[in-house]
This record gives C-alpha cells, structure tokens and sequence, in this order.
C-alpha cells in the first residue's frame, strides 16, 4: 500500500524548494541594520546605544544612580544591577531582538530594542501619565 503517489512527491518538492528559496532571498535582501538599544528614563529618551561592533561595557543609566547596564559585545543588553526592591528588571535577561523591552517601574527606566534602520515597524509604547497630570 502506497501513502503518496508520485505527483504527491513532486508537489511536496517543488513546494519546498519554493519555501527555501523564500526563506534564503528574504535572509539576504530584508536584513537590517544591527539592532540599537533606547534607554527611557522618566519617559525621557536619554540615550541610543548600538548593540554590535561594541565591546562589553557597562552602563549606568543618568537620572538613575543605581541602575546599571551591561552591553555584551554580541549585540545584547540587558539590567547588570538596580536599586529596586523586586530585582524583576535584573531578570528579565538578555535583549537582542528589535521589537523586546525590559522595564524598572520603580526606577522609571525602559530599555527597548528598535532596528538599526530606525524603522519602527511595531506600535509604539506609551510610557507614563497619559493624562497631563503628575
């Protein structure tokens, strides 16, 4: 008993060699920019870090005295230490991939990731009072 003819095998070859090539063309023509890190603090853009080409270093957040940064070297970012009591945003983890955030409420800094490109395809974040009113 046969499961697949052989016209079932021809379709199934030629549709992946169809999603292959797909994939390798959409790899080498759609790539962006190496990815950068924007570092908010009290809803304020305080820097754009790149993320590649870097060698690992750390850095402390200004307005924020006890949040530190670590960059990695390999494109990542990622909470080294705070001042908060729950340490949440110290394990978050690392962060390389446009479009990922991590946040210290207490300390009010959000570090994002966006593309190189400055292209933000995704929505934007509301961060704060979004009524006018401190």
């Amino acid at each position: 008993m046969k499961f697949f003819k052989t016209s079932d095998l021809l379709l199934i070859g030629v549709l992946l060699f169809i999603s292959v090539v797909s994939w390798g063309v959409l790899r080498i023509f759609m790539t962006d920019d190496s990815p950068r890190a924007e570092v908010y603090q009290a809803n304020q853009l305080v820097d754009v870090l790149p993320l590649s080409g870097v060698d690992p270093a750390e850095y402390p957040v200004p307005g924020s005295p006890g949040v530190v940064l670590a960059l990695d070297g390999q494109g990542g970012i990622r909470f080294l230490e705070s001042d908060c009591p729950d340490q949440i945003c110290v394990h978050s983890g690392l962060l390389h991939i446009p479009g990922q955030f991590a946040a210290c409420l207490p300390n009010s800094v959000v570090v994002r990731i966006v593309p190189g490109d400055g292209d933000h395809d995704g929505p934007e974040m509301i961060l704060g009072n979004t009524r006018g009113n401190q």
